[in-house]
């Protein structure tokens, strides 16, 4: 599994690779002195007729942070 992370002004959020094309963005939360790995949602690339690849996501996450995190997936070829 591939994965990488980037410091945010508040987190770390790290991106898995899963097996099947999606990847799983989380970040780490200190609760009550014990680190709990969040999960913020899932992304995974689709192809759009218009634009080329494009960056989905099913949950609450912003398009823009969607984005973000595609073109990094793209440029470390994960």
């Amino acid at each position: 599994m591939d994965e990488f992370s980037i410091r945010f002004l508040h987190h770390t959020v790290t991106v898995t690779s899963t097996n099947n094309s999606q990847y799983i963005v989380s970040y780490d939360e200190t609760v009550n002195g014990v680190v709990v790995p969040l999960v913020l949602g899932v992304i995974y690339p689709k192809e759009d007729i218009d634009s080329g690849m494009k960056w989905i996501t099913d949950d609450d996450l912003s398009e823009e942070l969607v984005q973000l995190l595609g073109e990094m997936i793209r440029d470390r070829g994960i």
